[in-house]
């Protein structure tokens, strides 16, 4: 096998994308609420702390902590939605027929961070070196892996700035940014 594409129905081979943290993507509803769970208790021992603490030093915690539980949440709402696409499900697309044949790791740039996904791949049933399908991200509107919230505030603040002060902001908020190219790509989308 070559790691590139259908060995068979039902069968794939697919390179996934790592996650730069080393996180594992969240496939299981239980453990992406564990993970929810987690960041809620974190936060709490933050702002719940009997120790006089200045502001100046709980206020970045709390939203790097609130930025962890909003890539918690939404990492449970992907595994929620991609457990609707199980191996075999057939659906289709412009009047052609596809199959789930099987997972591949993507991440998808949220406003709280990126979110590691294992996004179902389709394969049309009757010619398996035809282009895979990604059905999840079409049904969750993402767009070249971001969501649109992303895609809007990034056209916005290049609208507003230029790119790089685009980015830079945008980091200092969020605590990431997309790649220039990605933003490129963003402003183009959206004109």
């Amino acid at each position: 096998m070559d790691g590139r594409g259908p060995v068979g129905p039902g069968i794939i081979e697919l390179p996934g994308l790592t996650n730069p943290d080393d996180e594992a993507p969240v496939t299981s509803i239980d453990k992406a609420r564990t993970d929810v769970q987690e960041a809620i208790r974190e936060l709490l021992a933050i702002v719940d702390c009997a120790e006089p603490t200045a502001a100046a030093s709980a206020e970045p915690r709390v939203w790097s902590g609130l930025l962890v539980l909003g890539r918690a949440l939404m990492a449970m709402f992907f595994a929620r939605q991609a457990a609707r696409w199980r191996v075999g499900r057939s659906y289709d697309v412009d009047g052609r027929r596809f199959a789930v044949v099987g997972t591949e790791t993507v991440q998808v740039g949220t406003r709280f961070g990126k979110v590691i996904l294992e996004q179902p791949v389709g394969m049309q049933q009757q010619d398996l070196r035809a282009a895979r399908d990604w059905p999840l991200r079409r049904e969750l509107r993402l767009p070249a892996g971001f969501t649109m919230l992303v895609v809007t505030t990034m056209a916005r603040l290049c609208a507003q700035m230029a790119f790089a002060s685009a980015r830079d902001l945008a980091r200092h908020l969020f605590e990431w940014a997309p790649s220039p190219r990605a933003v490129l790509r963003m402003v183009d989308a959206v004109g």
